[in-house]
């Protein structure tokens, strides 16, 4: 079958338009009302503002423990000359106790002093009103409650019985279906293959329906055949909403747009953003249809630009989407002609709120699991300058932005290690962007992060990360903790097919390469053992190919686009490489002195010191740890 191109290709804000119109259209916003009880109304939406039936307080009570009193009859009463009250002439309350007239007042219970015969003493003239709760003091009749379109909780909840709502309207739950599609989809890890892939993208917007207010149905994988489409999509035309997984693009077995063109509306096939940009809206029936990317980050994309707002519209949700301002960190390029939405994490740096982006690939699962959320790049936007301003978005519901401590420069295997002990430990967090130990050196500089990771080999004094840091800092400036001594060397398939043993195999034998970025401390070791024996960066095959982690360096040997990696040991041994060693090394951390004063900081550098990081069921094989936590002067 020939590959279709997208039909109807659009503007995003344009295609939100058209379809929350459709949604309009089709009456179905919000889709209806129900009444509950409100103690079940924890997370539904009001349909009307819900105005107060009675008063809260419904009556005069006190607000103390204490005696009830008429107040003008203390009007003598002081420190200098306390006035004794007759039994007769007071009541005892407690919080909460209804106050009958002709008392108008509540002194404490610890201002005053208990007679012998019955009688109190007080030490302090009271006004009317003093310690009185008045009667509609929270509410009146009429008042407002909750306002349409609020979402009721706790505090809703509480402020809606107190004022005499026990049944309380709410907008029903829109009903949503998940229909799963694609030959290449499977619901069981024993049926996975080189060729299939887990569901995971399933149960997760299965999850985020819930979240947003819908009840939800998920079909059985469907297979790619246009008969067996059209029969699920009947059967679930009374549904509300109907979201299908795959079948958006324009692939060899991609249905779902022809489905929708002949047997509904299509409103858009095919939007300007990225990523998020092979995405189908429409309806059918009497339902909005959304065909989602089968790319789990395309899919979060599309699920909140497009599916939130429509399930807000349909539960007749009020929500307010927050932007904040935050600087990028580093130069990025976009293309012109889309809207881009870049996953990444947002953390403070010296008063200012940087944005440190993840990957930008429409596939990647990790980069949904560590953002804070999206940095909008405008369409017509080429790119952002260093530093320069964008809105961003949080996703998470947590904000850390001011728990961070940012560390830049070079990657290790154990940063996640200590980053969730300081999170467990003092509700911090270690953001990381490899970029190469030069480079991180740098952003310190620039007071773009707290600290730079760096394993940087001085060919010249053979010594390791001080040279460096004095090309861009004074001596005295900084100090360098040490992580931990790691084994370099060649990573190969397990076996070694090649049998290499050196880098003088690597040429002789043609092999391919995956190399790591310029300013990488890895490439800094290559290049330096490479000039020992001669060897021109022309001479190997791959020397261009650049990556940025120890773990893509291995992974582009188990995909077998590289026979010969380089990186530590640690991950050769953990995905079942061959390992051929080189060079032990200092991995340390670079920090200013002027930031060891910051509480984050300290924190950092106690946990290194005291080990309690390094996990004793792991294997941490290539590693010496027995200087971890020690400091050097710069």
């Amino acid at each position: 079958m020939a590959r279709k191109l997208y039909r109807k290709l659009m503007d995003p804000k344009d295609a939100l338009e058209l379809l929350l119109n459709e949604v309009k259209f089709i009456n179905k916003s919000p889709i209806g009302s129900e009444e509950i009880k409100t103690a079940n109304a924890g997370g539904r939406i009001a349909s009307k503002n819900i105005t107060a039936k009675i008063a809260c307080p419904n009556f005069q009570s006190s607000a103390m423990d204490g005696y009830a009193l008429i107040a003008k009859s203390t009007k003598e009463a002081s420190v200098h000359s306390p006035l004794k009250v007759n039994k007769n002439e007071f009541i005892e309350v407690d919080t909460g106790d209804y106050v009958p007239y002709p008392f108008d007042c509540v002194v404490m219970v610890e201002k005053t002093k208990q007679n012998s015969d019955g009688s109190i003493t007080i030490f302090e003239a009271m006004h009317p009103g003093e310690n009185i709760r008045l009667i509609g003091e929270d509410f009146n009749p009429g008042e407002i409650v909750v306002y349409e379109g609020q979402e009721i909780s706790t505090f809703e909840i509480m402020s809606l019985l107190a004022t005499g709502n026990d049944v309380v309207s709410v907008n029903k739950k829109p009903k949503a279906v998940i229909i799963a599609t694609g030959d290449e989809i499977t619901d069981s890890y024993e049926n996975i293959d080189k060729n299939m892939y887990f569901n995971f993208n399933g149960p997760a917007i299965s999850y985020f329906l819930k979240e947003n207010k819908a009840l939800v149905e998920e079909t059985p994988i469907l297979p790619d055949n246009i008969e067996v489409l059209q029969e699920y999509l009947n059967k679930y035309s009374e549904f509300d909403l109907i979201l299908m997984i795959g079948g958006s693009s324009f692939g060899r077995d991609d249905y779902t747009a022809s489905i929708l063109e002949k047997n509904g509306k299509l409103l858009a096939h095919g939007v300007y953003l990225r990523p998020g940009k092979p995405v189908i809206l429409g309806s059918i029936n009497k339902s909005i249809f959304i065909g989602l990317p089968g790319y789990s980050a395309a899919c979060a994309v599309v699920l909140d630009y497009f599916v939130k707002p429509v399930l807000n519209m349909m539960s007749g949700k009020v929500e307010f989407t927050k932007k904040f301002p935050v600087s990028i960190y580093k130069p990025l390029t976009s293309s012109s002609g889309e809207e881009e939405r870049i996953r990444g994490q947002v953390a403070k740096v010296k008063s200012k709120m940087y944005f440190y982006p993840l990957t930008r690939s429409s596939s990647s699962v990790s980069s949904l699991l560590y953002a804070d959320g999206i940095c909008i790049l405008e369409k017509g936007i080429q790119g952002s300058s260093e530093q320069e301003s964008f809105d961003f978005i949080f996703w998470k519901k947590e904000d850390l932005s001011e728990n961070s401590i940012v560390v830049l420069g070079s990657n290790d295997p154990l940063l996640p290690y200590i980053s969730s002990k300081l999170y467990k430990d003092f509700k911090l967090r270690i953001v990381s962007s490899p970029s190469g130990s030069l480079s991180g050196i740098v952003s310190l500089k620039d007071g773009l992060c707290h600290v730079a990771a760096t394993h940087l080999f001085d060919s010249e004094t053979e010594e390791y990360n001080i040279p460096y840091i004095l090309k861009y800092f004074d001596k005295g400036d900084t100090i360098l903790l040490m992580l931990a001594y790691r084994q370099q060397g060649m990573m190969v398939k397990k076996g070694n097919p090649f049998n290499v043993n050196c880098l003088e195999d690597i040429v002789s034998k043609g092999l391919r390469i995956v190399n790591r970025q310029k300013g990488a401390g890895t490439r800094v070791l290559l290049d330096f053992e490479m000039s020992k024996l001669g060897i021109k960066p022309s001479q190997i095959l791959g020397y261009e190919n650049e990556v940025f982690t120890h773990y893509a360096a291995a992974t582009s040997i188990l995909s077998s686009v590289a026979d010969v990696a380089f990186g530590i040991q640690y991950i050769a041994d953990f995905l079942g490489l061959d390992f051929i060693p080189w060079k032990k090394e200092n991995f340390e951390l670079c920090i200013c002195k002027d930031n060891l004063s910051d509480p984050k900081i300290l924190a950092l550098i106690d946990l290194i010191k005291s080990k309690s990081f390094i996990d004793k069921n792991l294997n941490f094989s290539g590693y010496d740890f027995s200087d971890t936590g020690k400091i050097r002067e710069v």
